[in-house]
């Protein structure tokens, strides 16, 4: 386990390795980071929220009561609270190519904003600085930029 400079965990965190935390992040009080996780810079996570086996870049925040499984998320995503993006299989498309994953969770791109109470679907994409408003479900490919209501 690797946890980095200025990093605040909070009472009731549950940290199970191999992790990778790095400098400046928050874990909030009883969140819970499973094996095979590595946060970047700066990432927050919120109170009650679970993230096992994913990747989380730099200055992302997820916000309390929050599931995050197998999933990539790029630097500087936002997401409120209660985010499901639980893993399972699903059909990914990458540059016109369908590939079937048996296990996979969601793909967010860099900058992407979320709103409380989004649920997305395994292999889900959401590209780029994508605007997510709350109670929205997600399935498929989210273009860069779009405003999902």
């Amino acid at each position: 386990m690797s946890i980095g400079d200025g990093c605040v965990i909070r009472s009731g965190a549950y940290l199970q390795g191999p992790l990778s935390i790095g400098s400046g992040c928050e874990i909030g009080p009883n969140a819970v980071l499973l094996p095979s996780t590595s946060l970047g810079k700066n990432v927050r996570i919120g109170a009650l929220t679970t993230v096992a086996n994913s990747i989380l870049m730099d200055d992302v925040i997820l916000g309390p009561s929050s599931v995050v499984q197998d999933a990539v998320v790029g630097s500087g995503v936002i997401a409120r609270a209660g985010l499901l993006a639980a893993s399972g299989p699903g059909d990914v498309n990458i540059e016109g190519t369908w590939h079937a994953v048996p296990q996979i969770g969601a793909l967010l791109g860099e900058d992407v904003e979320i709103g409380n109470g989004v649920s997305v679907a395994p292999g889900t994409v959401v590209n780029e600085r994508a605007r997510v408003e709350s109670g929205a479900k997600l399935r498929g490919t989210i273009p860069s930029g779009a405003v999902v209501l």
